[in-house]
């Protein structure tokens, strides 16, 4: 795979202070999230892909009990740092070097994780290749969440802000990386036959992580970035921003966004169960559309629940109606008559 099965880290970048940055200013959207994700499905086995030094996947340990987690990066330096790290904090995580891909062991997990590492895979394929990798490696009814940088540079109105932003994504460009990957995901979980999909971005700003965490963050970012492509970072735009950074004064919110996507791999039933569920939906949808409208009866659907309401009394629909009305109750055998009474 293209940038994925070897480092991308240059060994010469210090990346520790911008990493733990990330996770101050990112980690107050992305804990909860998780947790909120692990608690719900009682998910116990977690793989971390890319780990880096491992300040992510440590604080998320630290929150969250009953877990046994797996944490790989391609880099040895950067697993020798997540051990060092770990060894601090004394929790049961297993940082290991790996290369993810079709020759991983396969292991069944509940919940594996790739935060801000796809963005690195050059070609989109590979990116497919990896989601296929995970699906694998998932148990059934298992999940993934991918957690990626989205870089949204339009209508800025601090000018300091716009400059940080513009060099960005030339940096971005210069890495081959990309900056807006999180709108392809959603497409590569289907195709590799993931449900349940669903992506939001997070807006990432003074409002709504504090001044102090999103300033310290564009302060490390710049000073990281200045490492990689120090053409695009000038020693005059270096000063400007850092300046910016100690004033904590910005005109309008700038903002970082964030995405969470996440699929779930489900069994054969469960899939055969959602086809003859969207089957039998169908064919209730038929059923009330073919009567007038006077006597229509309208229903929302949650799940596997069709609630049912009579537009009018029962005793004003026709015999032929009520005919089409007990096919409808026949069909749907969960169906919940809120008004009139059954029409069988």
């Amino acid at each position: 795979m293209s940038q994925f099965d070897k480092p991308i880290s240059d060994p010469t970048v210090i990346v520790d202070q911008a990493y733990k940055a990330q996770n101050d200013a990112f980690g107050t959207i992305d804990y909860p999230f998780l947790i909120k994700l692990i608690d719900d499905y009682r998910l116990h086995k977690i793989l971390d892909i890319g780990t880096g030094e491992g300040t992510f996947i440590i604080e998320l340990a630290k929150r969250i009990i009953t877990v046994d987690i797996d944490a790989i990066d391609i880099n040895k330096n950067m697993i020798d740092k997540a051990k060092i790290n770990n060894a601090r904090n004394k929790l049961e995580i297993n940082f290991y070097q790996a290369i993810f891909d079709a020759s991983f062991p396969q292991n069944n997990y509940d919940l594996i994780i790739a935060r801000f590492a796809l963005e690195h895979i050059i070609a989109r394929r590979d990116i497919d290749k990896l989601i296929a990798t995970v699906y694998a490696n998932l148990k059934t009814n298992g999940w993934v969440t991918l957690i990626e940088y989205f870089i949204l540079d339009v209508d800025i109105i601090d000018p300091t802000w716009k400059k940080f932003r513009k060099s960005e994504i030339i940096t971005y460009k210069h890495a081959r990386a990309h900056p807006r990957i999180c709108l392809h995901l959603p497409v590569s979980l289907r195709m590799e036959n993931f449900h349940n999909i669903k992506s939001n971005i997070n807006h990432v700003s003074p409002s709504t992580i504090g001044a102090d965490n999103f300033f310290n963050l564009v302060f490390e970012y710049t000073k990281l970035y200045s490492q990689i492509y120090p053409i695009a970072w000038p020693q005059a735009l270096q000063k400007e921003i850092f300046l910016w950074c100690d004033r904590k004064q910005a005109k309008g919110d700038p903002a970082f966004y964030i995405s969470h996507t996440i699929g779930q791999k489900l069994s054969k039933s469960a899939l055969e169960k959602m086809k003859d569920t969207q089957s039998r939906w169908y064919r209730l949808s038929n059923i009330t559309r073919s009567l007038p409208a006077c006597n229509r009866v309208t229903f929302t659907s949650d799940d596997r629940l069709v609630v049912c309401r009579f537009s009018y009394p029962f005793s004003y629909i026709s015999k032929a109606h009520k005919t089409r009305l007990a096919e409808f109750t026949c069909l749907s055998s969960r169906a919940t008559w809120k008004s009139g009474r059954t029409p069988c």
